[in-house]
């Protein structure tokens, strides 16, 4: 079994029979919210337990909003199920919280699904009064979601959610300093997005090398990786003209351990120079650094000398659903790196 991410889903199933009266077995509602190991580690599990228990008529213990880094489907999740136990203030502040525009932001590569993310997004946008939109059938964890939207008025409390906006008319860049192997940030434009960016180590074929780990006192510009934790950087971004500057500067690497900065892209095609890249393809790119045009309007240069590799990816249900991944070498000397994105 994928745990707990099965387990997430049957808690999910269970709720939602015991939401429609359609009574699931006591049983299994002990088991699966009264002596779960992982209850108290997951806000949502934490919830879903709550509201099983209370539609079946047992007792269950007080809930205590609170949040850990998440996925942005299950961040969404959580605020509409928050407000339909009664914490309508903390449901309320977490929505408004959330970077809606950036659905991959605190998301493994392995665990972004685009249909449950969309659903997601949908309901919390009309709940907050941003959209009229809503779903038809599909899930029935959904359908019940549906049924019971509560309004949520703009909260008065600041954002619960630790993340920063770099923004111009043509581009959107999210960064977000603390997560559990995810990245680092993310960047959408007209013309192709950026789904997930951060740091990788080798081989950039194994996924659980990429992106950043659970930090404190980060100062919005402090970051680890995951599979480094020895190593810190630091990030400065800013806008220039129409572009966006990602300056990087990296402590504690070491030669025997190299990194790259990935990038991963959904776009209908990528360039290096004069070679042009399909989607799962075998044909990549592997060499000196040069500007990545993604799609008609999206480039990526480093303005640092180094090596770069750029694959195309399979796309489908991996990697944020992204059809290239730009990896670009950071010397362990020099330890600095600079992107202009535009």
């Amino acid at each position: 079994m994928d745990f707990p991410l099965d387990f997430k889903r049957g808690l999910k199933a269970l709720w939602a029979q015991a939401a429609q009266s359609k009574k699931p077995s006591l049983g299994a509602l002990e088991r699966v919210a009264i002596k779960s190991p992982i209850r108290k580690n997951d806000p949502l599990i934490e919830v879903l337990a709550h509201l099983a228990m209370q539609h079946a008529g047992r007792l269950s213990p007080p809930l205590i909003p609170r949040i850990v880094p998440m996925p942005i489907a299950e961040l969404c999740q959580l605020v509409l199920l928050w407000a339909l136990a009664g914490e309508k203030e903390a449901a309320s502040a977490l929505g408004f919280s959330i970077p809606l525009d950036f659905p991959w932001m605190w998301c493994r590569e392995n665990e972004y699904r685009e249909e449950v993310t969309l659903a997601s997004l949908v309901l919390l946008r009309k709940a907050l009064g941003f959209s009229d939109e809503t779903i038809e059938g599909g899930d029935p964890f959904f359908q019940v979601l549906a049924k019971n939207l509560a309004d949520l008025p703009r909260s008065s409390q600041g954002s619960l959610l630790d993340w920063k906006l770099v923004s111009n008319e043509d581009l959107k860049c999210c960064l977000a300093f603390s997560g559990n192997r995810t990245s680092l940030g993310a960047i959408i434009s007209d013309a192709a997005d950026i789904r997930a960016f951060g740091p990788q180590t080798f081989p950039l074929s194994d996924s659980k090398g990429f992106g950043i780990r659970e930090i404190a006192q980060h100062g919005n510009s402090w970051s680890s990786p995951a599979a480094l934790p020895e190593v810190w950087f630091e990030t400065k971004a800013y806008t220039e003209g129409k572009g966006i500057i990602l300056d990087l500067s990296f402590f504690g690497l070491k030669p025997n351990s190299p990194l790259a900065f990935s990038f991963y892209a959904r776009a209908e095609s990528a360039q290096v120079g004069a070679e042009k890249l399909k989607p799962g393809t075998l044909h990549r790119y592997q060499g000196p650094s040069k500007p990545i045009l993604f799609g008609d309007g999206l480039t990526i240069e480093s303005l640092t000398p180094g090596k770069l590799e750029t694959i195309p990816l399979a796309g489908g249900s991996g990697y944020w659903d992204c059809e290239f991944l730009a990896a670009f070498e950071i010397h362990p000397v020099n330890a600095k790196m600079t992107f202009f994105i535009y």
